[in-house]
């Protein structure tokens, strides 16, 4: 789900709009992540500052900034916000990435989970599906939302869907062994695989579906095409429940899913569809009605493993929401049945730097 390509693109820090909003980018490049994330994220972040530079230098030199707006604002506000789960549960294991899933060279991962969206709410204040042209938008400045509007913590992956630098429907593979949930219907062109321990990936924005439910698949499977189905711009997006129904980092289930086997839970028809309203665990920031563009909780969640004498063997990651650390956890003791050392999940408070 990415922004409305509309809003008014400040090319310096200091420049914005009156009402703020996305595209206020330029701190981005002096960005320097808080100490407690990991080394993999770091060099994420500073990846994603090159990514931001050589955007902005196609906007200048080639006109394009309608086009290319989007996927600044996706690209600042996801590296500030996202834990690189690639360090959980073992980083050699697979996440989610445009080359995984087939789209073209040139694509890139450009939004995390935690990113701040607006979208527009009806009179009696429940979220409209499908979205208006444009919406819904990512938060990258602070922004004071109209009255129709209603702030949401985004809580998936999102990877652009561009052939020849132009956005274009593109086929994508499954990227994981699964059995097809859900095929591409609804509100937001939804499919739905779930994978060997019961979590579910979801599939958003889909404009062709080239699966049945039943169907199983592997990861070299392609599940469809792309598209703007419920959202402003031709993109995926991809979320996952886990298999008691919780939010989880998408990357965790994309890892699960890469071990093949026959799922062993089932899901309600609802369960199954996407619903913007659903909680994640994690509330958008508001300071005096200004939507602040980073969500820095004031905790996060040490995943470890407990060895003799109650030492720490090992750190298996670290998390925003207990939802993905305790999904961590699980994971890792179930895929170690003659391993008898406990986890635990931990919570540090966070004191950062940031606004």
């Amino acid at each position: 789900m990415e922004g409305d390509k509309q809003l008014h693109v400040p090319t310096r820090p200091h420049e914005s709009s009156e009402r703020g909003g996305v595209g206020d980018f330029g701190w981005a490049f002096n960005f320097r992540p808080p100490r407690f994330l990991s080394a993999n994220y770091t060099a994420a972040a500073r990846r994603s500052q090159e990514a931001v530079r050589g955007l902005v230098k196609m906007q200048r030199s080639e006109g394009t900034r309608s086009l290319l707006r989007f996927a600044i604002d996706a690209i600042v506000a996801g590296v500030l916000v996202s834990l690189c789960v690639a360090d959980c549960c073992h980083s050699a294991e697979p996440i989610i990435s445009p080359e995984r899933l087939g789209l073209p060279k040139g694509n890139l991962r450009s939004s995390e989970p935690f990113v701040t969206r607006v979208y527009v709410k009806s009179k009696s204040g429940e979220t409209l599906v499908p979205q208006p042209a444009n919406y819904p938008k990512t938060v990258s400045s602070p922004y004071r939302p109209k009255s129709d509007e209603k702030i949401i913590i985004h809580y998936g992956v999102d990877l652009t869907s561009r052939e020849l630098g132009t956005p274009a429907p593109l086929k994508f593979r499954a990227g994981v062994y699964g059995k097809v949930m859900k095929a591409g219907d609804g509100p937001w062109g939804t499919i739905t695989v779930q994978v060997e321990d019961g979590s579910l990936l979801q599939y958003l924005h889909t404009s062709k579906s080239f699966v049945k439910v039943g169907d199983l698949v592997e990861p070299s499977a392609f599940l469809g095409k792309t598209g703007a189905t419920g959202a402003g711009v031709i993109h995926l997006h991809i979320q996952a429940h886990d298999d008691r129904s919780n939010f989880v980092s998408p990357d965790l289930v994309f890892a699960t899913g890469a071990k093949q086997g026959m799922p062993k839970a089932t899901f309600t028809k609802d369960e199954l569809e996407f619903h913007p309203e659903e909680s994640c665990g994690v509330e958008p920031r508001i300071i005096n009605g200004i939507v602040q563009p980073v969500y820095l909780p004031p905790s996060k969640w040490i995943v470890e493993v407990i060895g003799s004498g109650g030492r720490v063997d090992e750190v298996l990651g670290e998390f925003y929401d207990w939802q993905s650390a305790s999904y961590c956890a699980r994971q890792w003791s179930d895929s170690r049945p003659e391993d008898l050392r406990l986890t635990r999940e931990r919570e540090v408070n966070v004191h950062s730097p940031l606004p």
